[in-house]
C-alpha cells in the first residue's frame, strides 16, 4: 500500500525534530548549541505526548525563530479553544492551523497563516507583523461572535484605502483596544466595523505630535455615536474626559478613548479641532437627548484651561445640557469654566450663551474652587433672558466660611454641601 510521507504523520515526524535537535546539539561551538530549556521544551513534546486532538488549552514559548521548533501547530488541535504564542519577533508559522472549535487567541511576537482563523471570541495580538487590515478583517468577518479585540505594537499593513470592504457586522463586541499603530490602520479598521453593544473602545496612534489625526479620531468618536439609548427615562449622561495626551467620551456606558502623540504641544487651534472632530458622527437625535454633562480633568492640570475652551464645541453639539458636574480639575480650570458660562462670548464666536437649558451645577471635592467666581456665574445667568437661572448647587468636601455659605444659600433654591467643613 501507500507508505505516508513521515512530515504528515503528528507521531512519525517526531523523529525527524528529535534528529534536528540531536544534531544541532553535536555543533563544534557551545555557543551554536541549544540551551537546555530549549532542549527540554522540545523533548516533552515528543516523549509520549497526550494526543494534540484531545488538548483544550495550549500555551507555547519558542525560544528561537526555527521553523522545526513549530511541529506542535502543525498537529491536529481538534478540541484547542485556547492559544497563547509568546514567541520572538520576527518568528512564524506559515502553515494553517488545524484548530476548527478555537475561541481565545494571544499571540505576542509571532506569526501565523491569519487566513484558518475563525469563530473567535477573544483575539490578542501584539508586537507582530501582520496581519494586515485585510486579513484582519476577514478574520472579523468569520468571527461573528467576537467579544473582545486588541491589536498592540503591530504592524498591519495598510490595504487600498480606494478599497472598501463591506462592513463587518459584530453584534457581542464589547471591547476594543487599538494601542500604538500607525494612523491610517486605525481610521480603516473603525470605519469598517459596526459593534452595537460595544462599551470600551480605547485607541492610541503611532506618529508625531505635528501629524494630522483627525480622520482617526472621527472614526473612534463614530463608535460614540452609533450609541442606541434605552427607552427608560433617565437623563443621559455625557461624560468628558480631558488629559496631557487623551481625550475621552462616554455616553450611556460606552467609553471611547483616543491617546495621541504631544498634543499637549500642538496648537491650540488643531488641539480643538481633534476635539471637535471626535463628536461629528454622533447622532443628531441623541445629541438632543442629552442632559447630563460631566466633566473631568488631570489631577496633574494638565488642559485645565482647555477644557472651558471646549465648552462652545460642547455647546453645538449637546444644546439641552441641563446639569454639569465638575471633577478632578484645578482652581484654573474652574475658574475658567465659571467665567466662560457666564457671559457671551467677546469673540471668535457665535454671541450666544453656552447651554442656556442649565439649572443644576456639581463641584466634587477634587476640585478647588473660588465661590466669588460661582457667585458671579448664578447672579449673571439669572440676570439674563437667554438662560435659565442656576436653581441648584452642590459641592462635595473642601472649606467655606459661613458669610460666604450663606450668600450661596440665599443664590439658589437648593443648596448642597456635602462633606464641606464651614471655618472662619
Amino acid at each position: 500500500g501507500e507508505v505516508p510521507l513521515i512530515q504528515e504523520d503528528g507521531e512519525e515526524a517526531q523523529v525527524i525534530t528529535l534528529c534536528s535537535l540531536m544534531t544541532e546539539c553535536w555543533k563544534y561551538t557551545p555557543e551554536d548549541r541549544p540551551h537546555a530549556d530549549q532542549c527540554y521544551q522540545e523533548l516533552q513534546w515528543m516523549v509520549s505526548p497526550p494526543s494534540a486532538e484531545r488538548w483544550d488549552r495550549l500555551e507555547y514559548s519558542p525560544k528561537s525563530r526555527s521553523h522545526r521548533q513549530h511541529e506542535v501547530l502543525s498537529r491536529p488541535l481538534r478540541s484547542l479553544r485556547y492559544l497563547k504564542i509568546k514567541g520572538i519577533y520576527g518568528s512564524s508559522h506559515n502553515f494553517p492551523l488545524d484548530a476548527p472549535v478555537l475561541e481565545s487567541l494571544v499571540i505576542r511576537a509571532f506569526s501565523l497563516d491569519w487566513t484558518t482563523l475563525s469563530g473567535l471570541r477573544y483575539l490578542r495580538i501584539e508586537k507582530t507583523r501582520g496581519p494586515s487590515t485585510a486579513e484582519l478583517l476577514s478574520i472579523l468577518k468569520a468571527s461573528p461572535q467576537l467579544e473582545y479585540l486588541m491589536l498592540r505594537e503591530t504592524r498591519p499593513g495598510y490595504s487600498n484605502p480606494d478599497f472598501l470592504p463591506s462592513p463587518v457586522h459584530l453584534p457581542r463586541l464589547k471591547d476594543i483596544s487599538l494601542t500604538s499603530l500607525p494612523i491610517d490602520p486605525i481610521s480603516y479598521i473603525l470605519n469598517r466595523i459596526d459593534a452595537p453593544s460595544l462599551h470600551r473602545l480605547v485607541c492610541r496612534s503611532d506618529g508625531t505630535y505635528i501629524q494630522d489625526r483627525t480622520l482617526a479620531i472621527r472614526s473612534a468618536g463614530r463608535h460614540i455615536g452609533s450609541f442606541s439609548p434605552s427607552q427608560d427615562k433617565i437623563a443621559i449622561e455625557l461624560s468628558v474626559g480631558f488629559g496631557r495626551e487623551m481625550f475621552r467620551l462616554a455616553i450611556g456606558g460606552r467609553v471611547v478613548v483616543y491617546w495621541g502623540t504631544g498634543w499637549i504641544r500642538s496648537s491650540e487651534e488643531r488641539w480643538l479641532a481633534h476635539f471637535a472632530a471626535f463628536g461629528e458622527r454622533i447622532d443628531h437625535n441623541l445629541c438632543q437627548e442629552v442632559q447630563v454633562l460631566v466633566l473631568e480633568g488631570e489631577a496633574e492640570g494638565y488642559r485645565d484651561i482647555e477644557t472651558a475652551k471646549c465648552l462652545p464645541i460642547l455647546h453645538r453639539r449637546f444644546p439641552r445640557i441641563q446639569e454639569l458636574v465638575v471633577k478632578a480639575t484645578g482652581k484654573k480650570g474652574a475658574d475658567a469654566i465659571c467665567k466662560r458660562l457666564s457671559s457671551l462670548p467677546l469673540y471668535g464666536e457665535p454671541k450666544e450663551w453656552i447651554f442656556p437649558n442649565l439649572t443644576r451645577i456639581r463641584f466634587d471635592g477634587s476640585v478647588e474652587l473660588a465661590y466669588e467666581r460661582i457667585l458671579l456665574l448664578i447672579d449673571a445667568r439669572r440676570a439674563e433672558e437667554q438662560t435659565k437661572t442656576i436653581t441648584q448647587l452642590k459641592v462635595t468636601g473642601g472649606t467655606i466660611n459661613p458669610t460666604m455659605a450663606q450668600r450661596l444659600r440665599n443664590s439658589v433654591e437648593v443648596l448642597d454641601l456635602t462633606g464641606v467643613r464651614i471655618v472662619e
